[in-house]
């Protein structure tokens, strides 16, 4: 079972900061609930796997919104429409890791990708973007979020472990997160 991308309660000051954007109609993937997205000339795009390293990921799709204003599952490739964003660079995020992930206490403070080998599925709008566990940066490199822990319920080494992750480069941080 897979989750999309959640803030993790209070990490935002109780709420969970958010703001409209425009999707960019030329864009050809899919929007759904939980995508990570980034901003390009103004407009919001997917962050695909193509972005991984140096995407300045600015949040992930709380909402969607056809071009014609009314709430929708999911935005098809090359369609206009509004997504609400939560765009805090300071949010902490709960993100599964693929079954059989070697991630554990040592692991906190390195940052990671997102995994894109898992599409949304367009019946729920659920996004199943999941953390890339297989590649953390090395020095002078910022990937795209930060592990900073695990769900209170969670134990390491456990199948599909849910993870707690914060933005390294963000839009609008100037310089990337460090510890």
């Amino acid at each position: 079972m897979s989750i999309k991308l959640r803030e993790v309660l209070g990490s935002a000051g109780g709420s969970t900061p958010c703001r409209q954007y425009t999707i960019d109609p030329a864009d050809a993937n899919a929007l759904f609930i939980g995508s990570p997205v980034k901003l390009e000339a103004g407009l919001v795009q997917p962050v695909v796997a193509a972005d991984n390293e140096e995407s300045e990921f600015i949040g992930y799709v709380i909402g969607l919104f056809s071009d014609t204003g009314f709430p929708v599952p999911t935005i098809p490739g090359t369609t206009a429409g509004t997504v609400i964003v939560a765009d805090s660079p300071n949010q902490l995020i709960a993100i599964k890791l693929a079954a059989g992930s070697n991630l554990d206490e040592a692991d906190i403070g390195k940052q990671y990708n997102f995994d894109f080998t898992i599409a949304g599925n367009a019946e729920t709008g659920v996004n199943n973007v999941r953390l890339d566990d297989t590649a953390a940066a090395g020095a002078g490199d910022f990937h795209q979020v930060r592990l900073v822990g695990k769900s209170d319920s969670a134990t390491w080494g456990e199948n599909e472990l849910e993870v707690i992750v914060t933005p390294s480069l963000h839009k609008y941080n100037s310089t990337p997160s460090a510890l």
